[in-house]
């Protein structure tokens, strides 16, 4: 078990605690109290799936919640809970051993995984990170090992398991998934405009957000820009670059609507319990949105583009495939036919800045 890899981890883990630490402050004891009855539910449900919503609220001391949650999750029928508890604790035990490298055969092991945790589709229960999060720190394969990082850990998740929104539970599923495809060379490390990319299109594939995701989402965004301000600074600090100054100060500018400061004024009135956008939900959804079209307008203007359009079906060439990144698919019967027209879906934009690619097009090819 390489120490180094545990490490990575455990600082992920502790930069969430973090963002836990900045929710709470502007939310009370209140929000922390209903997401404890939440951990509470979600620890019965993975364990007694077959009960009935009353049976759950017996045992959860004021917690009225239950018909909501089952109804806003797809949930309502036990054969629904009993197959997501299934596959949260058997993609836990996956993680876990991937964790600790104890893996026969890691990819099939991350890709089962990841297949879950990383899809777009992870959004569309708002608990599912949640729900993971409790089966990965509860998991059995962690009591057989004696070890001062992994027992750091585990108790590292329960923390953000207990006390985390949905969304941060979501965010941090896919880091630790993330990296654990970096580690194994699956996957490349994002760069932080792909994270926030990622935040940002977490919510709009999220089916009955409420506000306290929302407050999440404003916490990490503003996060990411603050390590990307100081990225830019030590990048400055170590070698002169105009390209990188003219970056900072552009996206700070009239232009870009002050984007940083934007983002900062806005969480400070998150954390005023009596602002208009702490009291109004549908005040603070369009300051996100207005939020979010502000950075992608941003990145436009500095002509960094996207390169295809999701969910595009586009022919291609067998030789043009170098330009892609192709899921699932092994092109060698048709290096002999290099004249063969492929169909692919887009997976993801890819981006180029200039005329330079950032990241490749990921597709998926459909009449393979």
């Amino acid at each position: 078990m390489q120490v180094e890899f545990l490490d990575v981890i455990f600082q992920e883990l502790e930069k969430s605690e973090l963002y836990l630490e900045k929710e709470l402050d502007q939310e009370g004891s209140s929000k922390a109290r209903i997401r404890e009855k939440n951990f509470d539910f979600l620890t019965l449900l993975l364990e007694h799936p077959e009960f009935s919503p009353r049976e759950y609220e017996k045992r959860i001391e004021d917690y009225a919640a239950v018909p909501k949650e089952l109804r806003w999750n797809n949930l309502s029928y036990p054969k629904e809970r009993k197959r997501l508890a299934d596959i949260m604790k058997s993609i836990s035990n996956e993680t876990a051993r991937l964790i600790t490298q104890n893996a026969p055969d890691p990819f099939p092991s991350y890709d089962s995984v990841a297949k879950i945790i990383l899809s777009k589709y992870f959004s569309r229960r708002r608990l599912e990170g949640k729900i993971y999060l409790i089966a990965l720190f509860s998991c059995a394969d962690w009591a057989t090992i004696q070890n001062e990082e992994i027992q750091k850990i585990k108790k590292s998740l329960e923390i953000l398991a207990r006390k985390g929104s949905y969304k941060l539970c979501r965010e941090v599923a896919r880091r630790i998934v993330s990296h654990i495809g970096v580690k194994y060379g699956f996957e490349k490390k994002k760069s932080r405009t792909e994270v926030m990319q990622s935040i940002l299109e977490d919510i709009e594939g999220t089916k009955d957000i409420d506000i306290d995701d929302y407050r999440t989402t404003l916490v990490m965004v503003r996060k990411e820009l603050t390590d990307l301000k100081e990225d830019i600074e030590l990048e400055i600090n170590t070698r002169t670059s105009d390209f990188l100054t003219n970056f900072f100060i552009t996206m700070n500018s009239a232009r870009n609507s002050y984007l940083l400061d934007t983002i900062i004024y806005v969480s400070d009135e998150l954390s005023d319990e009596n602002s208009p956008i702490q009291q109004d939900f549908k005040q603070c959804k369009n300051t996100l949105e207005i939020l979010v079209k502000i950075f992608l307008n941003f990145i436009k203007l500095n002509n960094v583009i996207p390169i295809e359009h999701v969910n595009a079906t586009i022919e291609i060439s067998t030789d043009q495939l170098v330009q892609y990144e192709v899921e699932n698919f092994s092109y060698d019967d048709y290096l002999t036919n290099r004249e063969a027209k492929l169909l692919a879906l887009v997976k993801t934009s890819g981006w180029k800045f200039n005329k330079v690619v950032i990241s490749k097009p990921k597709i998926e090819i459909i009449n393979k």
